[in-house]
């Protein structure tokens, strides 16, 4: 399914550039995104709450 939303966005809607937000915690979805080519970019230090404590945001980006 990632990867028809990544065609379509590129044949489609002509985008150059996709960005994902994710959690440092959501180990499936970094490797999801890993596999289809994304390439880690950026993190935001404690940039969520959740449960109690603090998390990062990973920044994950592909150029199409």
């Amino acid at each position: 399914m990632l990867n028809e939303i990544i065609e379509f966005s590129k044949n489609s809607l002509h985008m150059h550039r996709l960005t994902a937000e994710i959690y440092a915690y959501n180990k499936i979805s970094i490797k999801l995104f890993e596999d289809v080519g994304f390439k880690s970019e950026e993190k935001i230090k404690d940039g969520k709450f959740f449960k109690g404590s603090y998390h990062d945001i990973l920044i994950f980006g592909k150029i199409l």
